[in-house]
């Protein structure tokens, strides 16, 4: 997937991020993982390594998502950002249903979808390996507008 020129797309972060702020991959350790986000995200990688090489790698990717909906729950503000490198979409709801699982076959499942694109469109997420730039954060009267009932884990 390439990303759509002059398109407007949205990441989350419990830090603050300036206007202007360019992250790119050296910023992907400001997050920090829980232990269970590790176990899953090791199957997942596990996977993508034997099974899809060519797909970016969720450990070395910076995460956006088409609608500003699909970021809540996954930090605290929520900015507007333009994207610039190589991309691949995914369904993060996929993801959320693997990390709510415990048994380790059904998450190598999970992965396998994931990675196969198998339901995209269902709460998207976005892989970026590339620039993550920040445009400025979402206004108030804009989070408001937000059915986000709708998109609740």
């Amino acid at each position: 997937m390439k990303p759509i020129p002059n398109r407007i797309y949205y990441h989350s972060s419990k830090i603050y991020l300036p206007s202007g702020t360019t992250l790119d991959l050296r910023d992907r350790g400001l997050y920090k993982m829980s232990e269970r986000s590790r176990q899953v995200e090791e199957i997942f990688e596990q996977i993508r390594t034997l099974e899809f090489p060519t797909r970016l790698s969720r450990l070395t990717s910076l995460f956006v998502a088409p609608l500003p909906e699909y970021t809540i729950g996954l930090g605290q503000t929520i900015f507007k950002v333009s994207i610039e490198g190589e991309t691949f979409q995914a369904s993060q709801q996929t993801y959320n249903d693997a990390y709510y699982n415990e048994k380790l076959d059904e998450i190598e499942k999970f992965a396998r979808k994931y990675w196969n694109e198998e339901n995209s469109e269902n709460r998207p997420e976005i892989l970026v390996k590339g620039k993550v730039r920040i445009i400025g954060e979402l206004s108030l009267e804009e989070l408001r507008a937000m059915d986000v009932r709708r998109f609740s884990y």
